[in-house]
């Protein structure tokens, strides 16, 4: 039994969409090589719009068309706009004989054929899936072409809504990493001075002393405290007091090695861990 115009749109649009081995991008490009060789046009783009900006996000073109990808127009000047306009897909077979034949667009491009469809991501505007031709098409864009055209825009707008989605997991995923690296660092960091604290100070040193007897190298350790810190703070304020912490802290780690470990023991002492 022959198959449909439609079945065969669908029958080549799975065979484009379920292979999934070169990525969205190279999919993107055979979807728009199909639809280029279904409507009998040149020139295939798959667009992203935002304030007015038209940029192409990718395209199949000819080499005599200066096209490239992220090549970018005023969206007043591509006939994209009126497809935006009308929110449903917009064709035009002869351009020059129509009534769109003083558009910039027309003026600017000369292109003769045009069929585009919006693409819609989570409800916001996208942009345009969009075909065109510098020749006058020979026969109307029929009901079945805008099928065609249909299909490929809810595929690709399946796709864009589950990359924009990964996109979301992945950046909540680093997010979440992120606050976690504070949150450790928290925990081992002297609110204070932001040199280490005891507790992480005692895991660096039981860390190094295992290190030390396998390695069979020396660690050493400093520990030191300010001299008449009380009185310090009983002239200056506590917040004069901390400001001598945060500077005796900065001054310390500004001198250590790489491989020292400074930490603030408790109120005004201070203690360094020396490997090797």
């Amino acid at each position: 039994m022959e198959m449909t115009e439609n079945e065969k749109v669908i029958r080549k649009l799975y065979q484009i969409t379920s292979n999934h081995e070169n990525g969205f991008a190279e999919q993107i490009r055979e979807l728009l090589a199909m639809g280029c060789e279904r409507f009998g046009v040149e020139i295939g783009i798959l667009s992203n719009i935002v304030d007015k900006k038209y940029r192409v996000v990718y395209q199949v073109s000819p080499d005599s068309v200066p096209l490239t990808d992220d090549a970018q127009f005023d969206l007043p000047e591509t006939y994209c706009a009126l497809t935006m306009a009308a929110n449903e897909p917009v064709g035009f077979e002869h351009v020059a004989e129509s009534e769109i034949n003083t558009h910039p667009a027309y003026k600017a491009f000369a292109l003769e054929a045009y069929i585009g469809i919006p693409i819609t991501v989570e409800g916001v505007p996208y942009g345009t899936l969009n075909f065109s031709s510098p020749y006058p098409r020979k026969r109307e864009f029929s009901p079945i072409d805008i099928d065609a055209l249909k299909l490929m825009g809810i595929w690709v707008e399946g796709e864009l809504s589950r990359i924009k989605f990964q996109e979301k997991v992945l950046q909540q995923a680093e997010e979440l990493a992120e606050r976690n690296r504070q949150l450790i660092k928290m925990t081992k960091t002297d609110s204070l001075t932001q040199v280490g604290n005891r507790h992480s100070f005692y895991e660096e040193l039981t860390k190094y002393i295992k290190f030390s007897h396998r390695l069979k190298f020396p660690v050493s350790v400093v520990m030191f405290d300010l001299d008449n810190f009380k009185q310090y703070n009983d002239t200056y304020g506590h917040l004069g007091g901390d400001e001598a912490l945060k500077t005796v802290a900065n001054t310390i780690a500004s001198k250590a090695r790489a491989t020292d470990y400074v930490a603030r023991y408790g109120g005004e002492e201070f203690i360094i861990l020396l490997p090797d």
